[in-house]
């Protein structure tokens, strides 16, 4: 049956070819957007997976790194009461107005660059984004005004290490050029606690979040019965990172920015089965002779099927391996840009897998017209 399938569909190649250039072109785009997807949130979770916290504590009802209301003084100092805690460090980014030198009033609004800044320990021991500050470039955040940003960003705007620009009116220079760093709507400036506090023009900005970190030599009952004390705090909520990671990407998701990529990726699919269901509906009319032909020599209508199922599979998978390597070079191409963007295995198996089950119940949808292959077709 697969033999008679592949038969059919490379001497007829034709007949399948818009069936799929329309399978090709819709998987291209839901991998890219995907692809989008995944590389702005991996930007926007960059504080979380490029630090070394044992847990993250927000306040009750926090969710994610951008909806929380922020941390009082008072839940704050609930937490030098835990004998396990080694250390702690605030998440507390202000978003800020970054300029050139020579361009101060920004652009038309009067605004350069929207910018989060964050402030994080010059010291070895600094826990935030611990995982991708090499040691040398978090010490040199001890001079004032020093401040580390981001590659694809600071190509943008054309600047380099030793470079000054304009932080809400306030002379900066950069001491590091970091890849990863580039967010979704604000690009992160990673400063030390003092030169945040100096660009905000006050003595503390609202902390988010607290980074604590627990003593190595905690065992792992004792850390088993304080994360069960933890859970049932009424004021706070603490997190481990991968649930933390998992909450802000379902409420980034829900944002207005995550729901458009969700919905084109859904749009896609809906496109892609109107489609390829249409292609192959007009495949297998002009094959209706050919299926007349094979029942009248005794072929049931279930092999017919099966036969048109094998069809649909083998052009599927053809159409589905043009699309990985086009989609891979043009996000190859997109990460030369300095676009942040998402490639894994599991990313194109699932891909791969929707549009499989895309292509299949078009094929079903298709067989109906198979119920017209009646022998006496050969007559007319």
């Amino acid at each position: 049956m697969l033999w008679i399938a592949w038969s059919s569909v490379s001497h007829d190649w034709r007949r399948y070819l818009p069936v799929m250039i329309s399978v090709g072109v819709s998987g291209i785009l839901m991998i890219m957007q995907l692809s989008l997807m995944f590389g702005a949130f991996r930007n926007a979770s960059a504080p979380i997976t490029m630090s070394d916290a044992t847990f993250w504590v927000g306040p009750a009802g926090s969710t994610s790194l951008e909806d929380s209301p922020g941390l009082t003084d008072a839940q704050s100092s609930l937490l030098w009461l835990i004998p396990e805690i080694e250390r702690m460090e605030p998440y507390a980014p202000i978003i800020g107005d970054l300029r050139l030198p020579d361009e101060p009033d920004g652009d038309e609004f009067g605004v350069g660059h929207w910018v989060q800044i964050i402030g994080t320990p010059s010291t070895p021991d600094g826990i935030l984004y611990s995982k991708m500050l090499p040691a040398k470039m978090r010490a040199a955040l001890a001079e004032p005004g020093a401040t580390i940003l981001d590659t694809a960003f600071a190509a943008k705007i054309g600047v380099g290490i030793g470079d000054h620009v304009v932080i809400n009116s306030k002379t900066a220079r950069i001491v590091g050029i970091l890849d990863g760093l580039k967010g979704v709507l604000a690009v992160p400036v990673i400063t030390s606690q003092a030169t945040a506090r100096s660009f905000t023009g006050s003595e503390s900005a609202p902390v988010r979040f607290m980074l604590v970190k627990l003593g190595e030599d905690v065992p792992p009952v004792a850390l088993d019965r304080l994360w069960s004390g933890f859970i049932e705090h009424p004021d706070l909520t603490f997190w481990m990172e991968d649930e933390l990671i998992a909450s802000s990407m379902v409420s980034w998701m829900a944002s207005g920015l995550g729901a458009v990529f969700v919905s084109s990726v859904g749009i896609a699919l809906v496109v892609t089965l109107l489609i390829v269901s249409q292609s192959f509906a007009g495949a297998v009319a002009a094959s209706i002779r050919e299926y007349a032909a094979l029942r009248a020599y005794g072929l049931s209508f279930g092999r017919l099927q099966r036969l048109v199922v094998a069809q649909g599979g083998i052009v599927g998978i053809a159409a589905i391996a043009v699309t990985a390597v086009v989609a891979g070079l043009l996000i190859s191409y997109l990460r030369e840009q300095n676009v942040s963007a998402v490639l894994s295995p599991s990313l194109i198996v699932g891909s791969a897998v929707a549009l499989t089950a895309v292509v299949l119940f078009s094929n079903l949808i298709a067989l109906r017209r198979l119920r017209r292959a009646d022998p006496a077709a050969l007559l007319r």
